[in-house]
């Protein structure tokens, strides 16, 4: 009795038996399985295609925010050289360069100054005209402009205002002679619209700093941060030796954030654009959702269905299993439909049970016969290798050549005997026995050519035409063609048109090796590549020892042979469980029958 235990069931398995639902239960979960993985894998590959997206996006626009600082920085250096080439600033007259400098305040520059190599202000437009002027607080940051460079300062403290600001210096030239430094105070609100211009999320947090790590910019809070130090990683951003890069941490206001800066070759300064964790994994979250919903949805929908489809299966299964006994009992099966067609083709063999009682009793009849078949072929075969034995031994000189030549023909003879089973009784391909029996002698250097497409030999004369051509191959290899590196054989076969009946003439021909001579005597190998091949196959065969090599022909009886266009194969033969096996009276039987009455 089948159960769900453990324990020895009826067939003497133990272990745990499923039951159908329990089966179908896992093949859903083997399908959803597969389908949930390569769905998380899309999913996972769609969220870090977004989250590069959005990086590329961050990237673009720290990029821009770059380019749009240098934008404003150029524009304010170019107004400066024109105003340090103006001639009354180069001869030191302040008062009449005075209303010039003037004219310069405006949108980009807050206030103009002019200093001396000490650090001395030369002129101030945040000084009234004729007040002491002082010396500039940042004196030192002045020193490169004397060396011909164009400075510009991070956030330092002005020297009149004690604001934030930012200085941008360019030399003056007097006579290629550097005499003053004129410097444009540029206040950091007037960076404010650079995140407007370059297209900054105003959901992002973005912001400029000095080489110190000092907010110059800020697109939130700039009131209260510009000017502050900021987080240590964007300083260390700022002071490092990567020009662009990324790094995370969290901003001021508490947003943690994935960051990419651009550091200005221009101003030194870096530019830094941040994007939410929340947004950055958003994709991820969304997708991983989306999974978990339709998985499960699906999983909950498989399940449903397999129970229904249990339920219904078990019970086709229990009519099955009393239908089975009452067909042990001899009595009618019940009429029940099946459920599914693999049940309805159990039902048909329900039905056919008895014919296949019968088929097996017909199969049993078969394999006696078989046996007895096979012990009539085991006596011809054995008869086979007799005639062998007492041929060679007719022909040898010595023990040893009796055994070599023996044991030669019987290799051959079961060479031939395993190619006639290989072909399971149908005719076969005579180039195909003509390679296998000439393959151990022919050696890879192509020295053997075969030519016999579309022929195909009767089952009852391969064993007769396989020694044929082994005592033609060994005579080859140990007197002709084949005994030195230059000979080379070629077997060629067609159809004899110009000969009654039509019979086929299959050549071999030697060249390149040995001359060939006239044997002092006739062994058993010239009487199966003579008179024992002819008679197998009802025909004749001529040989021909020629200087230039040994020649051998064959004419073989249409009705031992098949020829048909190439690649096709000969249609497969009903018969009895005899077919193929060489009967006492034809095929190689027939020579050693003539030999003896010789």
């Amino acid at each position: 009795m089948i159960g769900l235990g453990g324990g020895r069931h009826a067939d003497g398995s133990t272990g745990k038996r499923r039951t159908i639902r329990w089966r179908l239960f896992e093949l859903i979960f083997s399908v959803l399985t597969p389908f949930l993985i390569v769905a998380g894998f899309l999913a996972w590959r769609y969220a870090d295609a977004e989250r590069r997206v959005i990086e590329a996006e961050r990237f673009d626009q720290v990029t821009n925010l770059s380019f749009s600082l240098d934008g404003e920085v150029n524009a304010v250096v170019a107004v400066l050289k024109v105003l340090a080439s103006a001639p009354a600033l180069r001869t030191g007259d302040f008062a009449a360069y005075r209303p010039q400098a003037d004219a310069a305040i405006g949108n980009r520059i807050a206030g103009l100054a002019v200093l001396d190599q000490t650090g001395q202000q030369m002129l101030s437009t945040a000084v009234a005209a004729g007040d002491p002027l002082p010396i500039s607080a940042n004196a030192s940051s002045f020193a490169d402009v004397f060396n011909g460079n164009i400075v510009v300062s991070g956030i330092v403290a002005g020297t009149v205002t004690r604001r934030p600001i930012i200085f941008i210096a360019v030399p003056v030239y007097r006579e290629e002679r550097i005499v003053y430094a004129l410097s444009a105070v540029i206040q950091p609100e007037k960076f404010a619209g650079l995140f407007l211009r370059a297209g900054i999320n105003a959901a992002w947090p973005a912001a400029v700093v000095d080489r110190q790590g000092k907010f110059v910019a800020r697109n939130l809070l700039a009131e209260k941060y510009v000017g502050q130090q900021s987080r240590p990683e964007l300083g260390q951003a700022a002071r490092g030796n990567d020009e662009i890069g990324t790094f995370d941490n969290t901003t001021l206001e508490g947003i943690v954030t994935g960051n990419s800066f651009r550091r200005s070759s221009i101003t030194g300064w870096t530019s830094v654009v941040s994007v939410p964790r929340d947004v950055l994994l958003g994709p991820f979250r969304r997708t991983v959702a989306w999974v978990a919903t339709v998985g499960l949805a699906l999983s909950l929908a498989g399940l449903a269905f397999a129970a229904v489809l249990a339920t219904r299966l078990a019970k086709n299964i229990r009519q099955f299993g009393k239908a089975a006994g009452t067909l042990i009992e001899g009595r009618p099966l019940p009429e029940f439909e099946p459920y599914v067609s693999e049940l309805a083709d159990v039902r048909l063999a329900y039905e056919h049970a008895e014919e296949i009682n019968l088929a097996r009793s017909r199969d049993e009849a078969n394999i006696r016969f078989l046996v007895q078949e096979l012990a009539h072929r085991s006596k011809n075969l054995l008869t086979v290798i007799q005639g062998i034995a007492t041929q060679t031994g007719r022909s040898a000189r010595s023990v040893t050549e009796f055994v070599s030549g023996f044991n030669e023909r019987l290799r051959a003879l079961a060479a031939s005997h395993d190619f006639l089973f290989n072909e399971e009784g149908e005719a076969a391909s005579l180039e195909r026995l003509v390679k296998e029996h000439i393959a151990p002698f022919a050696g890879e250097d192509n020295r053997v050519e075969v030519a016999c497409p579309g022929i195909f030999l009767k089952p009852h004369v391969i064993q007769a035409m396989g020694m044929a051509l082994h005592e033609l191959a060994t005579n080859a290899a140990k007197y002709g063609a084949l005994s030195n590196p230059r000979g080379a054989v070629s077997v060629r076969s067609e159809v004899a048109a110009d000969e009654p009946g039509h019979p086929l003439r299959l050549s071999w021909i030697e060249s390149g090796g040995p001359p060939a001579r006239t044997p002092q005597r006739n062994g058993f190998g010239s009487v199966v590549i003579d008179r024992m091949i002819a008679q197998a196959v009802g025909g004749r065969a001529e040989m021909c020892y020629d200087p230039d090599g040994f020649k051998w022909r064959l004419l073989v009886s249409p009705e031992y042979f098949e020829a048909l266009p190439e690649g096709g194969r000969p249609l497969r033969r009903s018969g009895g469980p005899a077919q193929g096996i060489v009967p006492h009276r034809d095929g190689v039987l027939q020579g050693f029958a003539a030999k003896k009455r010789r």
